[in-house]
């Protein structure tokens, strides 16, 4: 299809997004909440998104959707889209009971996704 070239741009600069977040966490990368103390990072992709992992996911996805535009796509785009919105809402309120006030600075000063 003619978006095809667009498309594929689009799926990998999600990616890189994605990539150059995980990047940016260095050694604070978790899967789940950290039980052990991490520390603050508002830094590189950071202080332009407070989840520029999600962010990458979420543009590759959609990017996915223009590539191959069929029900079962856009379905699982939408799910995985609202469940990792949830995860988001929930590390922001893991976040603030770590972080306390440069947490709350910190969101008012970044946005959530972009």
């Amino acid at each position: 299809p003619r978006a095809a070239p667009f498309a594929a741009i689009v799926v990998a600069v999600g990616l890189v997004v994605a990539g150059v977040g995980i990047r940016n966490l260095g050694s604070a990368i978790r899967v789940g909440l950290p039980d052990e103390p991490t520390e603050f990072n508002g830094r590189g992709l950071y202080r332009l998104s407070r989840n520029p992992i999600y962010a990458g996911i979420f543009l590759s996805m959609i990017g996915s959707c223009v590539l191959v535009p069929a029900w079962f796509n856009f379905a699982s785009t939408a799910i995985a889209m609202v469940l990792h919105h949830r995860i988001v809402l929930a590390e922001e309120q893991f976040l603030a009971a770590r972080f306390g006030q440069a947490w709350h600075d910190y969101r008012g000063q970044v946005r959530r996704y972009i």
